[in-house]
């Protein structure tokens, strides 16, 4: 039994060929869930007629989204069955790849399959720019997750469920490869992977997902990824939010001083107290979101973060004075102050305040 995971985006022109192809092809059990992301050229009522009729069919209508990423995630935890194979909607995929995909994972209990595009010499059906673009890509993401595949960019890959639920948390869920993701978010010495060819071919309807923002995304997620191998991907947003804080303090310290009467000393009290409630509501919603504090616990999470921050503020200063007298660089002394503190804030904040540790 296997759940097949189809993202759809103006893709009416494909919908019909694509399920009666899946179901001659898959001949085991199955169901197949259409992730739609907010298509507008009759996609989804193309769906909703079919599934009427076809109760192996499910339809995931989302509104105002258009990043593959989060959609072909969202299809997968939806899925029942123990296997999930994800195929585009544009006909490109082999769709006996499927059953290729998952007669292997059951024969060696597999976790991850992949259909890779370069596994022999037939690179057909698509374009020059887009091959190269895969190879370069290729390339870098190896190096990443320290295993040689030929093609961790592909689109069509089955997975165990089971695997999937485990790492899901990890995923950064940006862009259009959700697969580069999935492989750079554990360590695959862990897991079995393996690879079966696939035909490409061409697109029949509709048009290309691949832009300028689809690159820009892969590229933001690889380092984004590459960091957090080294550095924890929430440090590296308490630090983003940390450095608005930084912009948005100086902001209310001159709008103190210049429109009001208060002293240096209470405008930058009054800047700090504010600056540290937008930071506590930006960490929660964005750093932290996955463990965010609600009610009366944020407000206890907010009294925690604004203490936990004054002792990162006094060991930024501390350490920051006890470099200057011994270096006399300010530039240095202030920066490793400034790290200090940031990382008191963050270990702190992460231990107590959202308990991540």
């Amino acid at each position: 039994m296997i759940s097949i995971i189809c993202p759809t985006r103006n893709e009416s022109g494909n919908i019909k060929l694509l399920v009666k192809k899946i179901h001659e092809s898959v001949k085991i059990k199955h169901e197949i869930i259409f992730v739609d992301d907010d298509s507008t050229d009759g996609t989804i009522e193309v769906l909703k007629t079919i599934s009427k009729n076809n109760n192996s069919i499910r339809l995931i209508s989302r509104f105002k989204e258009r990043d593959l990423s989060s959609a072909v995630a969202l299809g997968i935890s939806s899925a029942v069955y123990d296997y999930t194979a994800v195929i585009d909607a544009d006909l490109q995929h082999d769709i006996s790849n499927i059953m290729k995909m998952y007669d292997l994972a059951k024969k060696q209990k597999l976790d991850l399959v992949l259909s890779s595009r370069f596994l022999d010499n037939e690179k057909k059906g698509y374009s020059k720019q887009r091959e190269t673009l895969s190879i370069v890509g290729n390339n870098f993401i190896n190096k990443l997750i320290s295993k040689r595949l030929t093609d961790p960019l592909s689109g069509c890959f089955l997975v165990k469920t089971t695997f999937f639920q485990q790492i899901k948390h990890k995923l950064i869920l940006k862009g259009y490869k959700i697969l580069f993701d999935i492989l750079s978010s554990c360590d695959l010495k862990n897991y079995k992977i393996a690879e079966v060819p696939i035909k490409f071919h061409k697109r029949k309807h509709g048009e290309s997902k691949l832009s300028k923002k689809v690159i820009i995304d892969f590229i933001l997620s690889y380092f984004l990824r590459f960091f957090s191998k080294v550095i924890p991907l929430s440090f590296i947003k308490f630090s983003i939010v940390g450095l608005l804080g930084v912009g948005i303090h100086l902001i209310i310290l001159n709008l103190l001083l210049l429109h009001y009467t208060f002293s240096f000393g209470i405008s930058q009290f009054f800047a700090a107290l504010i600056t540290m409630n937008i930071n506590f509501y930006l960490n929660n919603n964005y750093t932290f979101a996955d463990d965010k504090l609600i009610k009366f616990s944020a407000f206890k999470g907010l009294i925690k973060f604004i203490l936990f921050c004054s002792v990162g503020a006094l060991i930024s200063a501390s350490v920051g004075s006890f470099l200057f007298d011994l270096t006399e660089y300010i530039y240095f002394s202030a920066l490793m102050g400034i790290i200090f503190g940031s990382i008191t804030n963050y270990v702190l904040n992460a231990s107590f305040t959202w308990k991540k540790f």
